[in-house]
């Protein structure tokens, strides 16, 4: 999930100046994901297909290089950590968090903090749904188009 970057561009774009919810909208919408997921892996379905061998997808935090200076460069990969997910990482943002970033806190996935958020950012403008079908629907664009270029490569003759 893309959750990041885009998503917060996206919301800063419609927060005025001096919102206090800069850069929380696509951390709310992490951690309320991340419950769902939880909430997922506790269901007595899941519980029987894990007794039967199933292992879970994990949730995966992509696009977490913040853009521009308003945030650290850290600001995403130290607060999306959490047990059973995985964060992609460009290697500036690595090494950035190889020498400042910290692993003190973990996303929250309470689902009554995100939602609180989540409604803040609705009062401000902010269409959540909207914007993550959006950001969704790019996202499948794009992967589709780099498909295509990657079997246009592979067809492709060589000398």
């Amino acid at each position: 999930m893309s959750v990041n970057e885009p998503l917060s561009a996206k919301a800063d774009a419609i927060l005025a100046e001096d919102s206090e919810l800069h850069g929380e909208v696509a951390l709310a919408s992490a951690a309320a994901v991340l419950s769902l997921y939880r909430q997922h892996l506790d269901s007595s379905r899941w519980l029987q297909l894990a007794a039967a061998g199933a292992q879970p997808q994990r949730p995966l935090w992509a696009s977490v290089a913040p853009k521009g200076d308003r945030y650290s460069d850290v600001h995403y990969v130290q607060r999306l950590i959490a047990p059973g997910t995985i964060v992609t990482l460009p290697p500036e943002t690595l090494q950035a968090f190889a020498d400042h970033g910290r692993v003190d806190a973990v996303l929250d996935a309470d689902a009554r903090g995100a939602a609180a958020t989540l409604v803040r950012a609705a009062r401000a403008g902010i269409d959540s749904r909207r914007l993550a079908h959006d950001l969704e629907r790019e996202g499948v664009a794009s992967r589709v188009a780099d498909g295509a270029r990657l079997q246009l490569a592979t067809a492709a003759p060589t000398n």
